[in-house]
């Protein structure tokens, strides 16, 4: 994430649930249970004209054994036709874009995934 320079502030608003594991998604399944969170965008020219680009969503705050879920539907302005996902990284940083590593803090994993039903919520992406 270092590669971008600055980060730019968007009109796109993302949006977060916090619960307590799989089986408490459904505590994110009204739109009273997210809340809005920052999106901020850079980009950079690479070799043969392509432009490389990058988005980050935060800040957050977590405590141990939280789960944090994003909703994606809202970034859809983020690529143009034609534009297709050659990368994904989902990593904590610190403002300035420098990763977090293990300690202080352990990511388990990382799911990228396509809602289970469609609602108003959760949108087929």
């Amino acid at each position: 994430l270092m590669f971008c320079g600055d980060w730019v502030h968007t009109d796109i608003v993302g949006k977060t649930c916090e619960h307590s594991g799989e089986e408490s998604l459904s505590e994110c399944e009204d739109e009273g249970g997210w809340t809005a969170v920052e999106v901020q965008r850079c980009s950079r020219a690479v070799s043969g004209g392509d432009l490389l680009r990058s988005v980050r969503l935060g800040p957050f705050f977590s405590v141990p054994g939280q789960w944090r879920s994003l909703m994606t539907h809202s970034l859809r302005g983020l690529l143009n036709d034609g534009d297709r996902v050659v990368s994904f990284v989902g990593a904590p940083v610190t403002e300035a874009g420098t990763r977090i590593g293990f300690p202080p803090l352990h990511v388990h994993h990382v799911h990228v995934r396509k809602p289970e039903r469609s609602g108003a919520m959760q949108p087929p992406v």
